[in-house]
């Protein structure tokens, strides 16, 4: 039998069914990804088996529930999340930058007070 399978909705890498132990040590069909390092690279969370039967794994596979239940989310409110995140990394390391610079300043500032109390007492 010639499956014909999607590409993974995660991250686009070709996919493959499996006769393999599942989770619960049971024999069964899976999927898994045929370039499995590319897959680990793009950190897919791709984990689908548990199907005694080739084709109702091939039919769950091709059928994107999990797009069909993304549509039922609000996209825009979804979208102003990720920016609201976005924003909050941002404002994240322009901190940590303001701190790097601040103790630069700080050391710079100790070492010339240093530099001059030693060259005082010379007097």
């Amino acid at each position: 039998m010639d499956l014909q399978l999607l590409v993974c909705p995660f991250c686009g890498g070709k996919v493959r069914s499996r006769w393999s132990p599942w989770i619960d040590g049971e024999s069964c069909w899976k999927i898994e990804h045929i370039d499995y390092e590319a897959a680990v690279a793009a950190k897919c969370p791709l984990e689908m088996g548990g199907y005694r039967d080739l084709e109702e794994l091939s039919a769950a596979w091709n059928e994107r529930k999990l797009e069909m239940a993304f549509d039922s989310f609000d996209r825009i409110e979804l979208q102003r999340s990720f920016n609201r995140i976005a924003i909050a990394i941002d404002c994240h390391n322009a901190i940590k930058e303001r701190k790097a610079h601040a103790l630069e300043r700080i050391t710079d500032v100790t070492s010339r007070i240093q530099s001059s109390a030693n060259g005082f007492g010379d007097r």
